[in-house]
Parts: C-alpha cells; structure tokens; sequence
C-alpha cells in the first residue's frame, strides 16, 4: 500500500529511498514488539538481541549511525511515524510502528501502539 499510495497529483508518495529501510529492516523485526533484532522469532522479550544503532547502519549500508537515527526518526508515513529510538542505560535500538508494519499474527500490544501515538500527538501539536 505504502509503495502504490498516490497524492492529490496522482504521482507515488513515497519514494522506494524513503521506503527502503523498512523492507530492509522487516525480516529482523521481532513478531510482538517490533524491535529491530538479531532473533526475531524468540517468544519471549527478555530474549531479544536487539542491533544497537551502528548495527543497523551498516544493515542499511550507512556509514553514518547518528544521522541515519535522525533520519529515520523524521520518516513519517501517512501521518505517521515510522521509527522510534528507544534509549536505556546508555544503550539504544530502534522499533517499527505495527501501523506501518506488523509481523504478528495477532493485534499489535495496544501500549506499542500508543507510544506512537503518543510522539505523533505531540508532532501535531507542534
């Protein structure tokens, strides 16, 4: 849908640049939190080898793991943000909006959904 949606013009868009990191990134995204991963299909989360930022550069053939983070930080999709970096201890990864892209087999935690939500809120009243 992303890659096929149209503006009022009728031209793509979303460009295949724009979108290249999430089909890049979709086979290493965990199936119940949507961490970008080494082991996408453990069950549980506390088993989650999650690819810190410079990992996933280079994933992406990127050479430069701050900008790349900011880049895909500012990626917004149908009004929405595609990418969060999530930060603890010194330590980051990223996960992919379920409303962009869900593995899963069933409906997306709704408290994934939320912290979207919640950082396009604040976006839209900026």
């Amino acid at each position: 849908e992303l890659y096929e949606a149209k503006n009022e013009k009728g031209k793509r868009k979303y460009s295949a640049i724009n979108l290249y990191p999430i089909f890049a990134l979709v086979p290493y995204l965990h199936h119940s939190s949507n961490i970008v991963c080494k082991n996408p299909n453990v069950q549980d989360i506390e088993d989650i080898e999650y690819f810190n930022l410079k990992e996933i550069a280079e994933l992406l053939d990127l050479r430069d793991s701050k900008r790349m983070v900011a880049s895909l930080h500012s990626l917004v999709l149908d009004n929405q943000t595609t990418f969060i970096k999530v930060e603890s201890k010194n330590e980051a990864y990223l996960k992919l909006n379920p409303r962009i892209f869900w593995r899963g087999t069933n409906v997306p935690d709704q408290n994934l959904v939320a912290e979207f939500d919640m950082i396009d809120n604040n976006r839209k009243k900026k």
